[in-house]
């Protein structure tokens, strides 16, 4: 009676004789040891020596990644709020974030393996959606996501600067090509209820991937009500209303 390890777990167990196969469609991409045991009728058993198997993926193949908060064990989001009412003041621990004409939020992710994320370098990206959740049961507007070209620190960004040692070309962070990239800029919309506000970022993360440092997004309301929106942050109590980042690849080949 035959049977077959991967790893040491017991995948396939036949009877009869030979030739013997065994294909398993699920394994991840990855390096495993297989063995193959042969037990007679009367116990007999002989293991063979094991065989090194490499699962691959084909390049043209799509893979598809939601990074968000405490969800698949992802813990790589930093996001804050910058006040005009209130410069010197850090929200990057709040859990609920303001956003109206006097507040923009700041959010990043570790998207690729060089830091710290799970899209493999030089992977070709076919579509990148940020997503942040809108609480506030009112107003509509439109809002437009910028890529950041400073680098800020999530418990030091105020509206004066954004970090303990860095500076704004000028406060708030929004300064074309100072602050922000005039390029690659993505707007949504929403309107009156709650729910998602959903930027097509794909070509801000192309650009990343042939050499443009990742600082994450300047958020702002562009367009739409004067009262303050609240937004959920990454320490929101609701997992899975936390930013995501939901991103599909093609790995190199």
């Amino acid at each position: 009676m035959p049977n077959a390890k991967i790893n040491g777990v017991l995948y396939n167990v036949v009877n009869g004789n030979g030739p013997h196969r065994y294909s398993n469609a699920e394994l991840a991409v990855g390096t495993y040891q297989l063995t193959a045991a042969a037990i007679d009728n009367l116990g007999a058993r002989t293991v063979s020596a094991p065989v090194t198997l490499t699962v691959t993926r084909a390049a043209n193949t799509s893979v598809t990644v939601s990074l968000q908060d405490g969800v698949a064990g992802y813990a790589r989001t930093t996001d804050t709020s910058l006040s005009s009412a209130n410069r010197n003041r850090n929200y990057g621990t709040n859990g609920a974030l303001n956003l109206s004409p006097n507040h923009v939020k700041l959010i990043r992710f570790a998207v690729f393996a060089s830091e710290g994320g799970p899209v493999p370098n030089g992977a070709t990206i076919t579509s990148a959606t940020l997503s942040i959740y809108k609480s506030t049961n009112a107003y509509d507007g439109i809002y437009t996501a910028r890529p950041l070209l400073k680098a800020w620190t999530e418990t030091e960004a105020t509206w004066n600067r954004p970090s303990a040692t860095g500076t704004w070309t000028s406060p708030g962070g929004a300064t074309l090509n100072g602050d922000v990239t005039s390029l690659n800029a993505s707007t949504a919309s929403l309107g009156w209820n709650a729910g998602w506000i959903n930027f097509d970022v794909r070509s801000a993360l192309v650009a990343m991937t042939q050499g443009a440092a990742n600082h994450g997004w300047h958020v702002s309301l562009t367009q739409g009500s004067q009262e303050t929106l609240v937004i959920n942050g990454r320490e929101s109590g609701t997992t899975s209303l936390r930013p995501k980042l939901t991103i599909t690849y093609a790995p190199a080949p």
